[in-house]
């Protein structure tokens, strides 16, 4: 292209004109190529003129030739506002910039946005525009300021949005602003979890206090909610100050199950900083150890990215030797010394962690350093309570501590099956290994021989040095030959996962005999087809032994030649990626290429787009007969090949578009493609003309695709007016068209014109009251898309009283971001106090609307909304659920209490949750909820119980407990309701209630069901009915309420805090005084033992032994009760320890009596193990001998350890 002429020296062409010549050859370019174009006409033009234009008035001037141009291009359409900010940015114009921020029209200022931090622009130029700016205008002004970090510009806005838009914006502006600001305005927003995680990115230190101050703050009970809420963003800001998150976790019992944060990510910092002290507080928190070696929610990925996938048990192949933790924890733990290593060996054990997370911190450290933790965090014989050894383990450890540990493990194979015992030999020294699984593969199984010879396999490849390896191969090759195809399959297998630095070129002979078997059999499957050429792909590499990578390469070619691709198998050829290098694809290239060229020359190219498709497009750049292949293949006849050969072949993005380009030429109907179309749209728009015709262009491409149009979206701004006219031109025709395919291409078309600039929303009017509802639909749908959101609006609004109301309600709902504050109040007020006739869904919209808005008259209309009694509920519901953010003021909350008997109303309050809410305002909240528990209406008290119970609103209103106890009380009906009431009174009296409310309810309760006499006897033919529960219920409601109460204590076995427990003594003092309740009393006295304290648990098991008696329904209860207890700690916390364990037990069998030894063994029953202490074994022994046959026969069930 040339560049602009001049008629004189140093006075350039008028304005006009030269914006035309300026647009007109830009036109004829691909759209980078013009905007640099036009970037290097603008630094010309600002060299000549001067780099700077005036600040104030118009930029245009016979001295500025620059901002003439640019003024003209700003006042044409699309295409020219892109070239002008293209320009702009080019020459630096802030001056541009701050014109267009002093706009009266958002859409000008919008032009503006994408300017600030690439040009010069002063932070007051913003202070203009703040006043009515729509709020689509100002999210992306926040968004601008955060991502370029625009720190003096936020500094000196944030003052005047929090003014004139509140906390809401004034918090997502917050990130950007420096950290005076930030110290200044932190303690006065409040902040939703999205900006709580920009503010962690830009000011980690000042969130963490936040957070620390929020945490003191906030009740024990919500602080897991509030770690739910906050938690991600907090250990974001952890990583640069570790112990300060460390101490946040401590303040925060019970936080481990919410499971929300990766505590490992501050916890790395924290190992790295200060090793000690680190493994001090993992010592006092455990649960935060747990979290952060076993949980999290990464970690499900972490293991579906290959991370901690094995084979199956005992099976033959070769485990992924990575670790399952996060890639920062895993750092860590290579930088700890020795000693540290040790002691956090020494934590995995005493806390029980898994075996799988054991093998994922042996496999983060280097090989040398992984038997320190390994013999740390496993006994000293290596065995450990439902520890079971895998090859990754074993794997992962030295050769001489994986045999050692093999031996052990085999010295305890009693309680094994054949397949372990096999699987563990496999581990010991290769004479001793082949011994044993040489004569397993004689066994007359098949699965058992397969079993052995993938085992044998795998001892061989591990053994170290070609000899065993060779010996088993040669064994292998001469006895498979006559075995099952299973059989086969899994040896090959093995083979074909084994580490490939076990092969040698030695053999290869035995390899190739073995595979050559295989598929000349006559029972071969395409399964092992496929593992054949799995174990021949592994081996086809640039750094393989020649003669082993040529046998790959002949086996591969001639498997492909005779079963087609599929022989192949995974697409990276045994790999772990699809990005093969260079070397390697030559590799591959030199081995496949006959089979491709000989299947290319006979018209079949599905080899070639095989063997390119695993290559890629980086390395297939080096191939150029590869490429050359693609090229000719897309001119193939058929016309799946042809798109097939023209994607691949435009897959390398530095040629894509001037392949494009030569593709177009040869065949331009190929433009229906969707690789060729998406660049044309995108890039190559001097190529448009070819779509923008009538139809499809004539090619091969033309008959297949009768129905293509080329849909552009918001593409198509950048193409050049010319082009744009055309494409409007094609919309309309389409949009009016008719026949066969047409409703379907005519919406379609419509929904294209909302995209449209600038003339989107007068192209779209005349199918607005179409008679056709999906056109009408299309249209009113299309308007939340067009430039001039606020004629928009105005058209919508007519079509929220009528059939299009639910369309039309949704798209105003759109328009309503980019609309003016102002404009938009004076647009809605009609809507919501019956000015203008509206569906109930077009009013409750606009409420939403008009709450969320800036404007002055916004919520006094949202106001009088909610206290109006002739509005519609669902309105005044839609009201409550926006109005939770002003409820700090004392006009909302009046307007709520007495609106909160509405029943729409009510059910939106139950919606809130207490950190939703402003602070200081929980306590009025909280009465509300309790003003819905007394309704009248009996689903609404039962949703309000549930609610109550869900937000923990006793902590801001302890009073409620008295509420719900008067509920408790008056229940007679469900009995799932009667429990509800009572899980969610346990929960307020253990969040807040006064000490001993609890114990009074139940007392009440038992007081009136020893009061109530027996209901006379039913017929002799009663039978129970559907309804047995409830007249169960009915009965008897005092008891069953006693039941609830006594259920929801014990529901939470995993996390019986302080609080629970006084409450769980409570009511068992309580119970305690009524003997019909005696189960009950077994089933609190089991869930209030002390598991931490050995002489605690001691005594209150003896005490529970004692209240048995000599009854024999109290002892099972007993008994059944504590195996269940046993069981439910195991499974859903840290278990109390052997040694607190074997003092209890030595304590009842002491005790002599048979309901002791019976208590004792039960025990014992569910605690047996390698690990158990020699106490707990010798009083296993003394109960074998008991006088009681009962308590002998018991006893002596239970294995004995030695």
């Amino acid at each position: 292209m040339t560049s602009l002429t001049w008629d004189e020296p140093g006075r350039p062409e008028e304005g006009s004109a030269l914006a035309g010549r300026l647009v007109e050859e830009l036109s004829a370019l691909p759209h980078p190529a013009a905007m640099r174009q036009a970037a290097e006409h603008a630094r010309a033009l600002a060299g000549r003129g001067g780099a700077g234009g005036p600040t104030t008035g118009s930029a245009g001037g016979d001295g500025d030739p620059l901002g003439a141009l640019i003024d003209e291009l700003l006042a044409g359409g699309a295409y020219h506002r892109s070239v002008a900010l293209h320009m702009v940015v080019a020459a630096r114009r802030g001056d541009v910039a701050e014109r267009l921020l002093a706009a009266a029209e958002p859409r000008e200022q919008a032009l503006a946005l994408p300017l600030l931090g690439r040009v010069p622009v002063a932070p007051e130029a913003l202070l203009p525009m703040l006043p009515d700016a729509p709020p689509e205008l100002r999210r992306r002004l926040y968004r601008t300021l955060r991502r370029r970090r625009l720190t003096g510009h936020a500094d000196a806005v944030v003052e005047r949005v929090l003014g004139l838009h509140g906390e809401t914006d004034a918090a997502a502006l917050l990130p950007a602003c420096g950290p005076a600001t930030v110290a200044r305005l932190l303690p006065r927003l409040d902040f939703s979890g999205r900006t709580w995680r920009a503010l962690a990115r830009h000011h980690p230190g000042l969130l963490l206090e936040r957070a620390e101050r929020e945490l003191e703050r906030t009740p024990e009970p919500l602080r897991p909610l509030w770690w739910l809420r906050h938690g991600p963003a907090v250990a974001t800001a952890a990583r640069t100050d570790p112990g300060r998150m460390l101490r946040l976790l401590g303040r925060a019992p019970g936080w481990g199950r919410v499971g929300t944060v990766e505590v490992s990510v501050p916890l790395a910092a924290a190992l790295r900083a200060d090793p000690e002290g680190t493994l001090d507080w993992l010592a006092d928190h455990p649960v935060h150890l747990r979290d952060a070696f076993r949980g999290g929610p990464g970690r499900a990925a972490r293991y579906r990215r290959g991370a901690g996938r094995t084979a199956r048990f005992g099976g033959a192949r070769t485990p992924v030797a990575r670790s399952g933790l996060p890639g920062t924890l895993r750092a860590a733990l290579r930088e700890l010394p020795d000693a540290a290593l040790r002691r956090l060996g020494g934590l995995l054990r005493e806390h029980r962690i898994a075996a799988g997370v054991l093998t994922d911190a042996l496999a983060a450290l280097p090989p040398a350093r992984r038997a320190v933790l390994y013999h740390a965090a496993l006994p000293e014989h290596g065995l450990a309570d439902g520890f079971s050894p895998h090859d990754r383990l074993l794997g992962l450890l030295p050769r001489q501590e994986a045999e050692a540990a093999a031996r052990r493990w085999i010295a305890h194979e009693a309680a094994r099956g054949e397949e372990e015992s096999l699987h563990l030999r496999s581990w010991l020294p290769w004479p001793q290994a082949r011994a044993a699984l040489s004569a397993a593969t004689a066994d007359p199984d098949a699965e058992a021989r397969a079993l052995a010879w993938g085992r044998l396999l795998v001892a061989a490849a591990r053994a170290g040095g070609p000899d065993p390896l060779e010996e088993s191969l040669t064994l292998a090759a001469g006895r498979l030959r006559n075995e099952r195809d299973p059989v086969r399959r899994e040896a090959l297998g093995t083979l074909a996962d084994a580490r490939r630095a076990a092969f040698h070129d030695v053999h290869v002979p035995a390899l190739d005999r073995l595979c050559r078997d295989a598929l000349e059999a006559r029972d071969c499957s395409s399964e092992t087809v496929s593992v054949v050429g799995r174990l021949a792909g592994r081996h086809l590499s640039a750094d393989a032994p020649p003669a082993l990578r040529d046998w790959a390469g002949r086996t591969l070619c001639q498997l492909v030649t005779l079963h087609g691709p599929a022989a192949l198998g995974h697409p990276a050829v045994g790999r772990r990626t699809r990005i093969m290098g260079e070397p390697d694809a030559r590799v591959l290239w030199s081995a496949l290429r006959p089979w491709v060229v000989e299947a290319a020359a006979r018209g079949r190219y599905g080899p070639l787009f095989e063997v390119a498709g695993r290559i890629g497009p980086r390395s297939r750049a080096a191939l150029a007969e590869v490429e050359a292949l693609l090229e000719d293949a897309c001119r193939a006849p058929r016309e799946q090949d042809r798109a097939t050969a023209i994607r691949m072949w435009l897959e390398p993005r530095p040629t894509r578009d001037e392949r494009v380009a030569r593709v177009l030429a040869e065949d331009p109907s190929s433009i229906v493609l969707p690789p060729v179309w998406e660049v044309v749209r995108r890039r190559r728009v001097d190529l448009l003309d070819a779509a923008l015709g009538d139809g499809v262009p004539p090619g091969a491409f033309r008959h297949g695709r009768p129905d293509w149009r080329p849909w552009a979206g918001r593409e198509h701004h950048r193409w050049p007016p010319a082009r744009q006219h055309a494409y409007r031109r094609l919309l309309l025709s389409l949009a009016g068209g008719s026949g066969a395919g047409a409703p379907a291409t005519r919406t379609r078309a419509i929904e294209e014109l909302g995209h449209v600039p600038d003339d989107g929303f007068e192209l779209l009017r005349p199918f607005l009251d179409d008679e056709r509802v999906p056109v009408a639909e299309a249209a009113l749908a299309a308007l939340a898309r067009v430039d001039a959101a606020e004629p928009a609006l105005d058209a919508l609004l007519p079509h929220l009283d009528g059939d299009r109301a639910r369309v039309a309600a949704h798209a105003a709902a759109r328009c309503a971001r980019r609309v003016r504050p102002s404009r938009l109040t004076a647009a809605l007020l009609p809507l919501v106090d019956g000015g203008r006739p509206a569906e109930v869904t077009s009013r409750k919209e606009a409420v939403r609307l008009l709450a969320g808005s800036s404007a002055p008259r916004a919520l006094p209309a949202v106001l009088a909304v909610l206290g109006d009694d002739g509005q519609h509920p669902d309105v005044r519901a839609a009201a409550v659920e926006r109005l939770r953010r002003h409820s700090d003021r004392p006009e909302v909350q009046a307007v709520l209490r007495a609106a909160v008997e509405v029943p729409a109303v009510a059910s939106a309050v139950l919606t809130v949750r207490p950190l939703e809410v402003p602070r200081g305002t929980e306590a009025f909240w909280a009465r509300l909820i309790c003003a819905v528990m007394s309704s009248s209406v009996a689903r609404l008290r039962h949703r309000a119980v549930r609610a109550h119970a869900t937000g923990r609103w006793a902590t801001a209103h302890p009073r409620s407990t008295s509420t719900l106890a008067d509920l408790l009380i008056a229940e007679h009906g469900d009995p799932g309701e009667a429990a509800a009431i009572a899980a969610a009174l346990v929960q307020a009296a253990v969040d807040g209630g006064a000490p001993g409310a609890l114990g009074q309810v139940v007392r009440r309760l038992a007081h009136a069901d020893e009061e109530l006499p027996e209901p006379p006897a039913g017929g002799a033919g009663s039978v129970p009915t559907v309804e047995e529960p409830r007249r169960r219920a009915e009965e008897r409601p005092a008891r069953r309420a006693v039941e609830a109460v006594v259920a929801a204590l014990r529901l939470d076995l995993g996390g019986v805090g302080a609080a629970r427990t006084d409450h769980l003594r409570e009511v068992l003092d309580a119970l305690r005084e009524f003997p019909t309740y005696h189960r009950h009393t077994v089933q609190l006295g089991v869930a209030a033992l002390d598991t931490d304290d050995p002489g605690a648990l001691r005594d209150g098991l003896l005490r529970l032994v004692d209240e048995a008696g000599p009854h024999p329904l109290r002892l099972h209860a007993l008994l059944t009760t504590v195996r269940d207890w046993v069981v439910a700690a195991r499974r859903l916390r840290t278990p109390p320890t052997d040694e607190t364990l074997s003092v209890s037990v030595t304590a009842l069998v002491d005790r002599g009596t048979p309901d002791a030894a019976l208590l004792a063994v039960t025990l014992i029953t569910d605690t047996t193990g390698p690990n158990v202490p020699p106490t707990t074994l010798a009083q296993l022994r003394r109960l074998r001998a008991h006088p009681d046959p009962e308590v002998r026969g018991l006893a002596r069930d239970v294995p004995l350890f030695t």
